[in-house]
């Protein structure tokens, strides 16, 4: 809903979801929740005047020595390689 003064809505959400692969030996790449204007969801070079976000969590890992943890949450804006990323996983807080 666009706002009435212009201002950026404020919004908050909590999700837990699990990708598990049918065959311990296929991979599969993830999935990515998006925010983005009308029209730019596909086009995620960088602009000031096109501003994205893109949440990804890839569901890839090497078991190759020095292999790269593809196991991984990362945080796109404006592009479409992340820049910041950790690896995934599940932490349970103990209060």
């Amino acid at each position: 809903k666009n706002s009435e003064n212009g201002t950026v809505s404020s919004f908050s959400t909590t999700f837990v979801f699990a990708i598990v692969a049918v065959k311990k030996t296929v991979t599969g790449s993830g999935i990515s929740f998006n925010i983005s204007p009308p029209r730019s969801a596909t086009n995620m070079e960088s602009s000031s005047n096109n501003p994205a976000l893109s949440i990804d969590f890839h569901t890839a890992k090497t078991d190759k020595p020095l292999g790269k943890d593809l196991d991984i949450v990362g945080i796109d804006l404006d592009n479409s390689v992340s820049e910041k990323y950790d690896s995934a996983g599940y932490y349970k807080d103990d209060g």
